[in-house]
């Protein structure tokens, strides 16, 4: 299979999509509806390598804050560490465009998922 020793784990982080979403979304993000799967899907995709589920926790939304805020908070320490830079203008704009996307529309469409497969034994 690939997939390591017989009777072994898997460890998989992947972004899923929690509803359909938006079109603006994906154009803003660069991403398309298929580049992710939802819940179920995720699962799938590891079953039908004949690997089974074992484990899986989804963040929570505090926690894909915190995860997108820290990138707000390294732009603005960039931006104070380096007024003079002469990319900032164009960081800044776009994580301007990266923070209204994720507030508009990410924040209720995108989630993150941590999964433990295990291999099944010879």
């Amino acid at each position: 299979m690939g997939f390591g020793k017989p009777g072994g784990v898997v460890v998989v982080g992947e972004p899923y999509w929690k509803k359909e979403p938006a079109a603006a979304f994906l154009e803003i993000e660069g991403v398309a509806r298929e580049d992710f799967h939802d819940l179920d899907g995720c699962r799938q995709v590891a079953l039908d390598l004949g690997l089974e589920l074992s484990w899986m926790r989804g963040s929570s939304l505090a926690e894909w804050d915190a995860y997108e805020m820290r990138q707000c908070a390294a732009v603005d320490a960039f931006a104070q560490a380096f007024p003079e830079d002469p990319d900032l203008d164009e960081v800044r704009a776009r994580r301007r465009l990266q923070d209204e996307s994720y507030l508009r529309w990410g924040r209720d469409s995108l989630g993150w998922a941590i999964w433990a497969f295990r291999v099944p034994a010879a």
